[in-house]
């Protein structure tokens, strides 16, 4: 049955429709009943991230009323022993008023609740993308609003839950090509020039270390220049890894580790580390590129945690004559272990850690460097600009930030590492600022400021200082 809609006026019926997901407790409580028969949702003690979503609910938008659980009894799907979450949809329902903590909403109850697997949040409310190639977002619209049913098959083998609940055979339903365009249209503001020559150094060393201050966004593009070599976003053939003070070539590429035998009794299993494992899987698939995105690689000892694979990561070794034994050798296996052409390996290195070991000479020689700078520039104008209205904000947080990397710079117990990034100051895709020198403000004292009293630890006066020019007028 199609909702009735609450006449709305001209201009919000202009603006997209927007989709809420709220919980049904209240007080730590179910409230549904209460909340459809009286005609309202609210929440207690809202924090001041659900005040700002409350703040941006209209009248007019869609609601739902959802109970989340972790682990789902009875699905229709095998779980191969795994925890399938779900949400309950009890109601559906147009916001018809907004008052303060109480959102009045005309309701049309399920009896019973529908469930819904896969895609779930446990987060009292939960804004709907309503990006058009988010299919499982899209998915989950029509199935409260549209009365669609759920095609558990696409989601079971999905990319993201196929390794748990899928049919590993079944090709995936839900993966789309992943190109240079797709992650400069995420938000990357690097010059395509040089995305360019990391793609290019990729293919002709394989391997490659994303090195930069604080914020620069090394992780975030080292992912997704994995996504643009495999072809797909979010796919399985890109593994992710940080390394810390004890990982161990046992931990990464192959030892022994305690489990149970046929018998019962315990003993010593010979186990492939997470890099062994997807060059298998590279091995396996000559048609995809699998990458190996190591967070933090020059934390801890890199070289003792590669062990030979020191001398098969490089570009020339990439073949089964170069093949090496390794310390943990299994039977059969001759002539021993190489790496294939389509593994790659891209590293990220905080420049501004002073605790972490410079790396080897040796592991340095097999990667190309590229060092990502803070990007106040016109991409990321623009980019703030989707989330922040005040363009002359926007343009006083480029120079403020800018202007502080330059004292940085030039300061002789810092320098260029220790500049700050543009991550610090970038919204989200789906984010949208109300007030956005509230947001700056939060931004610089949640953030920037304890980083800065970091670098001025011997002298407290001179954060304070470029701490205050931050936040001037803000």
């Amino acid at each position: 049955m199609a909702l009735e809609q609450t006449p709305i006026d001209t201009a919000t019926s202009l603006r997209p429709r927007q989709v809420w997901l709220v919980n049904d407790t209240l007080n730590g409580r179910n409230n549904s009943d209460t909340f459809i028969s009286e005609g309202y949702w609210s929440i207690s003690s809202p924090t001041p991230k659900q005040r700002a979503q409350i703040s941006r609910m209209r009248v007019g938008d869609r609601i739902a009323l959802k109970h989340y659980r972790t682990q789902a009894t009875n699905p229709p799907f095998e779980t191969y022993g795994h925890n399938a979450s779900a949400i309950d949809i009890s109601a559906r329902g147009i916001i018809t008023a907004i008052g303060d903590g109480r959102i009045s909403v005309k309701w049309e109850s399920f009896n019973p609740a529908r469930r819904f697997y896969f895609y779930t949040f446990s987060w009292q409310i939960w804004k709907l993308s309503q990006d058009p190639t988010d299919w499982a977002a899209r998915a989950l619209e029509h199935f409260i609003f549209d009365d669609e049913p759920q095609d558990i098959h696409c989601f079971a083998n999905s990319d993201y839950w196929r390794d748990r609940f899928g049919d590993q055979n079944a090709p995936s339903q839900a993966s789309s090509d992943y190109t240079l365009e797709d992650l400069i249209s995420d938000g990357c503001f690097i010059p395509r020039t040089q995305l360019t020559r990391i793609l290019e150094a990729l293919d002709r060393t394989k391997n490659v270390i994303l090195q930069g201050a604080p914020g620069t966004g090394k992780t975030w593009l080292a992912r997704r220049l994995a996504w643009v070599l495999a072809g797909q976003r979010g796919t399985n053939d890109v593994d992710v890894v940080q390394f810390h003070q004890s990982t161990s070539y046992e931990d990464f590429v192959r030892g022994y580790r305690p489990g149970l035998g046929p018998d019962g009794a315990g003993h010593l299993r010979l186990v492939d580390g997470p890099f062994l494992q997807l060059a298998t899987r590279a091995r396996n698939s000559q048609q995809s590129n699998c990458t190996m995105v190591i967070e933090e690689i020059n934390r801890g000892n890199p070289a003792r945690t590669f062990g030979e694979m020191l001398t098969l990561i490089e570009a020339s070794k990439r073949h089964e004559e170069d093949a090496l034994h390794l310390t943990y050798t299994r039977d059969g296996e001759e002539p021993g272990v190489y790496l294939p052409e389509n593994l790659f390996i891209i590293g990220t290195m905080n420049t501004a850690d002073r605790t972490l070991a410079h790396l080897d000479m040796a592991l340095r020689r097999r990667f190309a460097f590229f060092t990502l700078t803070p990007q106040f520039n016109d991409a990321w104008r623009t980019w703030a600009g989707h989330a922040i209205a005040d363009a002359s904000l926007i343009a006083a947080i480029a120079d403020r930030v800018t202007r502080l990397n330059e004292v940085i710079r030039h300061d002789p117990s810092l320098g260029p590492d220790f500049v700050i990034g543009h991550s610090f100051f970038t919204p989200s895709s789906k984010e949208t600022i109300e007030n956005g020198e509230a947001w700056y403000q939060a931004q610089v004292e949640d953030s920037v400021a304890p980083l800065l009293h970091e670098y001025w630890y011997d002298s407290p006066a001179t954060a304070d200082h470029e701490i205050a020019n931050l936040l001037a007028n803000a």
